[in-house]
């Protein structure tokens, strides 16, 4: 073999050992490249893991404070709301004196104990319809009264209400959660 025949071919087996060597390089520094890249996304993963319960543990008091708040909200509104139902409510006590009030007021003397009545209070509007139902007891016109009436007897000592505005408060809390849920229906259909 020549003298440049031979420096050929060790030069040709150096190029390919280069080459070898460089691609087992590459392969090298690819494959740690992708180690570092795993353990990047994993120490990411931890440190997201770690930020993301730190946020739960500080945003947990404040989610509940914010909870607390809402229905304390809720409650004072219900509240109100409520307060307006039932002033409402006894505003339209009179739209029942419009409807054949004789009769209701018969059907609330009816519920009473026939007993010799000293007194009686009723709207100013009554006085003569209640004379002719309490016969012999004083008569007394009380503006507060809408419909109904309160009777007393022995000094006092026995006193039947059966006002319109007592009934309201005596059903009022049976009333009221009906009320309320139809008014939340109302508010939740939304302008039709």
């Amino acid at each position: 073999m020549s003298h440049e025949a031979l420096i050929q071919d060790l030069r040709q087996k150096n190029r390919a050992r280069m080459n070898s060597i460089r691609r087992e390089a590459e392969a090298r520094v690819e494959e740690l490249r992708r180690r570092k890249r795993e353990e990047l996304e994993q120490r990411q993963a931890e440190v997201l893991g770690r930020l993301k319960d730190e946020a739960e543990k500080v945003a947990a008091p404040i989610l509940h404070e914010a909870r607390r708040s809402a229905l304390t909200i809720e409650d004072e509104a219900l509240r109100r709301l409520s307060e307006r139902l039932h002033a409402l409510a006894l505003n339209l006590l009179g739209k029942l004196r419009e409807q054949d009030y004789d009769a209701v007021f018969a059907a609330l003397f009816r519920e009473v104990p026939a007993i010799d009545w000293e007194w009686v209070q009723v709207s100013p509007q009554d006085t003569e319809l209640a004379g002719s139902f309490f016969s012999g007891a004083e008569v007394k016109a009380d503006p507060l009264i809408t419909g109904g009436f309160v009777a007393g007897t022995d000094g006092g000592r026995y006193q039947v209400v059966n006002t319109l505005e007592r009934r309201l408060e005596k059903g009022w809390q049976a009333m009221l959660p009906h009320l309320l849920q139809q008014v939340i229906k109302e508010r939740d259909a939304g302008p039709a």
